[in-house]
């Protein structure tokens, strides 16, 4: 696999979206059970992810999903977004930046850090 797949190491905050937005793809495999910060700066940059995060599975379509130590079925479904055409992938990621926009913006978190202390 080392002639398709390489591991940047640490990225300074502000070369994030850069480096999101030349990607192919976002493959998130950790388990905390809350929305982790990597994959909602994926979908807010239109890039696809692929999580194994129980978290995300109200928000993220199927396709978008896999388990937990199951190779096999993270495999599927990284081949079938790779079977997507351009149109199909930029289609998915205005969606998830849309989501983003609409749910996961800064103003509805503060409002949530404020209702919270209420």
């Amino acid at each position: 696999l080392k002639n398709y797949v390489y591991f940047l190491g640490s990225i300074p905050n502000k070369n994030i979206p850069k480096k999101l937005k030349t990607a192919d793809l976002l493959i998130n495999l950790s388990h905390t059970g809350s929305l982790d910060k990597v994959v909602l700066e994926a979908m807010s940059c239109e890039l696809i992810p692929i999580t194994a995060n129980e978290a995300f599975e109200n928000l993220l379509e199927e396709k978008l999903l896999t388990k937990q130590n199951d190779y096999h079925l993270l495999a599927e479904k990284i081949l079938g977004i790779k079977k997507l055409d351009k149109t199909e992938k930029k289609e998915i990621g205005k969606k998830l930046r849309k989501i983003i926009i609409e749910k996961h913006n800064l103003d509805n978190l503060v409002d949530k850090i404020i209702n919270s202390f209420k």
